[in-house]
């Protein structure tokens, strides 16, 4: 299974990795402290790929999405406290599995099905406390390698867009309210772009950075779980053979940074406001080089890149 590099931010989950969800201040009490109870391994069988988890214990862990065949099948593993688990579960067919879990244990599940035809869909599943996998639902017929956020509430985005230089689809997201059960339609942020990556906050604040198949243009949308995207902003010409031109960061107060590598425009980043308001674009190199970002302990954005002489060199955005 590939997988892709992700951000951690705050206390949301992106993409492939796992959560801290930060629990509310504890009430005063004149009872003694519960004692949690010893994580206990997923049982044989699960595998050790945790796709998602919380706090709480509560995890998400792929056991299998081997060829059978006649189909790849997503098989998982659940617990919702660290301890009691349950799986493998054959949810659905397909490849690419992402997951988030919410505070309370809710699990999303999202992937691709490519089917022996040649065709393509995104699938979805949930997992409430207590309860079991529910039939995939379909989000989109295009094919992309999916990602997903969640916010501190539990509410969720998805996104999926193509992954290689040659390919081409639309960039689309979908949302899921952590109160329902039923997907909003999904947006499509660009009918013809690839390589994207999405990242979010625990506020629920979203960003999303493609590079558009036709135009070679890095382009971004930043906005909010629920509440959609404001409008694209252009940031920088690139070309069809870099394989990740940007990349994206988003801090709990709901600034954004997008870095990126041009052979055009020089290697550089631009940030942008909680209120959508981006930045001129600020080089850092002439040429292509590699180039990366990270959030520090005050939410300031570090941006590395490789020096001429093959070096690091970095600068701290505020």
């Amino acid at each position: 299974m590939k997988t892709i590099g992700v951000i951690l931010l705050g206390n949301v989950l992106v993409a492939c990795g796992g959560s801290a969800v930060s629990s509310d201040p504890g009430v005063t009490s004149n009872t003694a402290p519960l004692v949690a109870a010893p994580a206990v391994a997923p049982p044989p069988g699960c595998g050790t790929d945790t796709l998602a988890s919380n706090a709480s214990g509560a995890s998400v862990v792929l056991a299998s999405d081997a060829y059978n065949g006649s189909a790849y099948v997503i098989e998982i593993c659940a617990t919702t406290d660290g301890v009691h688990w349950t799986g493998p579960t054959a949810v659905g067919d397909g490849q690419e599995p992402v997951a988030a879990v919410a505070p309370n244990g809710r699990a999303v599940l999202v992937w691709l099905d490519e089917t022996s035809t040649g065709a393509s869909s995104i699938q979805a599943s949930i997992l409430p406390p207590g309860g079991s996998w529910s039939s995939p639902a379909t989000l989109s017929s295009a094919y992309g390698r999916p990602h997903i956020v969640m916010d501190g509430s539990g509410n969720a985005m998805a996104m999926w867009a193509p992954t290689g230089t040659s390919l081409e689809g639309p960039v689309q997201t979908d949302s899921l309210a952590a109160s329902s059960t039923t997907w909003a339609a999904p947006i499509t942020l660009v009918a013809n772009g690839g390589l994207a990556t999405l990242v979010g906050n625990a506020a629920g604040d979203v960003l999303v950075t493609w590079r558009g198949q036709t135009t070679n243009l890095i382009e971004a949308a930043g906005g909010t779980i629920l509440g959609g995207f404001r409008a694209t902003e252009n940031l920088a010409q690139t070309n069809g053979y870099v394989e990740r031109p940007s990349i994206p960061a988003i801090n709990s107060a709901g600034d954004g940074i997008v870095v990126w590598i041009s052979t055009f425009d020089g290697t550089g980043y631009t940030t942008m406001t909680p209120s959508g308001t981006w930045s001129a674009a600020n080089e850092v190199a002439t040429t292509e080089v590699a180039i990366g970002v990270a959030i520090n302990s005050a939410g300031n954005f570090v941006v590395t890149w490789t020096a001429s002489d093959g070096g690091m060199e970095s600068v701290t955005v505020p």
